[in-house]
């Protein structure tokens, strides 16, 4: 089962529930729907009737990213494989809480600023997604750590880091 198929099934699972009235999962992706996994996602969502609960925006522009997470009720991630996890911290850096897998880079990108689920438990992605939704309290906690686990990381303490390593490798 694909990442994305876990999480329509979260999604499934939640909309009978009164905390998921008047929501809508929006899947932002590739500029190009035909990629490989499409199929699957298109007979999924009409497999559990989710077109009524889906939006399919096809490719964002970076630079309305941050608009979209902030108008957000959260991020979920339940990627299998992830290269660091950048979706993680935009959505943190625009005070979005979190749900990720437990997979790949995402539990250190993440650090402790997020609800981590196992990886393919639609239920337990449903539950996580509930959390953040039904209780205020997890979603302000969510969003003030998250601010400040963004704040650890910037292209200019990226490159300092690096510097450094350099330059101990480079002592004789």
């Amino acid at each position: 089962m694909s990442c994305t198929s876990v999480l329509l099934r979260a999604i499934a699972h939640l909309r009978r529930k009164p905390i998921w009235k008047n929501r809508q999962l929006v899947l932002a992706g590739p500029p190009d729907l035909a990629l490989k996994g499409a199929d699957e996602i298109f007979e999924t969502i009409q497999e559990l009737e989710l077109s009524e609960n889906v939006v399919l925006t096809g490719h964002i522009p970076n630079q309305h990213l941050p608009g979209l997470y902030a108008h957000a009720a959260l991020l979920a991630m339940p990627s299998l494989y992830e290269g660091f996890g950048l979706p993680v911290l935009e959505a943190m850096a625009s005070g979005t809480p979190v749900v990720a897998s437990n997979a790949a880079s995402l539990p250190e990108v993440a650090g402790g600023a997020a609800i981590l689920f196992p990886t393919q438990d639609h239920l337990a992605l449903a539950d996580s997604i509930e959390d953040v939704l039904e209780h205020r309290s997890v979603a302000g906690e969510l969003r003030e750590k998250g601010l400040r686990r963004a704040q650890q990381f910037s292209w200019q303490r990226a490159a300092e880091e690096t510097v450094a390593v350099y330059r101990a490798v480079a002592k004789p």
